[in-house]
């Protein structure tokens, strides 16, 4: 059994791990509203729906970090996966007006996939994975309460799939390019709105996802 195609038929791909929290460069408010941000998400792709919560913290420029869980469910199996993800970043602004911004960043991520009955035993199996990439996004203002900020972003991954059955272990490495895809819209610098498209590239079989995400940010930030 090839594990990467058997988990990816299933619909599960680093693009349902970490969801980077920056700001500007990737659809979110500024952490200069707030330096800490809490968000919830739903994405749905064919077969696979995931729902997520994470907390980021950051400053206007330079360090962000950000952690995060989230539950995926399938459409033909029993059972759900479990993600656990970290990542960090560095927010760079590219004009004066600091209204355009572009963030390099790493992403870490563990997930838990539901055991499956494969005929002789059960298959239990898991995907660790480290994304390295860029996002660049501009705000674009609206009216007093209201900023658009349209980003695009892309991450190379490197996974490492592991399964055991029969009382045998096996693992093998996959990569694949997600590019990610948005508009935040920012209501009174500190809530956003934010519907986003992750489009897999490079590997068989993935499925592109659509999503909603509302974060929040909060806190006093220094001048």
């Amino acid at each position: 059994m090839r594990i990467a195609s058997f988990v990816i038929a299933l619909g599960v791909l680093a693009l349902s791990a970490t969801k980077v929290a920056a700001q500007t460069c990737y659809g979110d408010a500024s952490f200069s509203a707030g330096p800490v941000r809490l968000g919830a998400d739903v994405r749905a792709r064919e077969g696979v729906k995931d729902y997520g919560v994470d907390v980021a913290v950051g400053a206007r420029t330079g360090l962000f970090a950000s952690a995060g869980i989230s539950r995926a469910e399938f459409s033909d199996i029993d059972g759900s996966a479990t993600v656990f993800g970290l990542s960090a970043g560095y927010a760079f602004d590219l004009n004066h007006a600091r209204t355009v911004q572009f963030c390099p960043y790493v992403d870490l991520s563990h997930e838990s996939l539901p055991d499956i009955d494969v005929g002789s035993s059960m298959l239990k199996s898991s995907v660790d994975a480290v994304g390295f990439g860029g996002s660049i996004g501009g705000t674009v203002r609206v009216g007093p309460s209201l900023d658009l900020v349209p980003f695009v972003g892309a991450t190379y991954f490197v996974e490492r799939f592991r399964a055991k059955w029969n009382g045998e272990t096996d693992s093998e490495s996959d990569r694949l390019g997600v590019i990610d895809v948005g508009t935040g819209f920012v209501i009174n610098k500190v809530l956003t709105l934010q519907p986003a498209v992750s489009i897999p590239v490079g590997i068989e079989g993935g499925k592109s996802a659509v999503g909603l995400a509302i974060k929040y940010n909060f806190g006093s930030s220094k001048p």
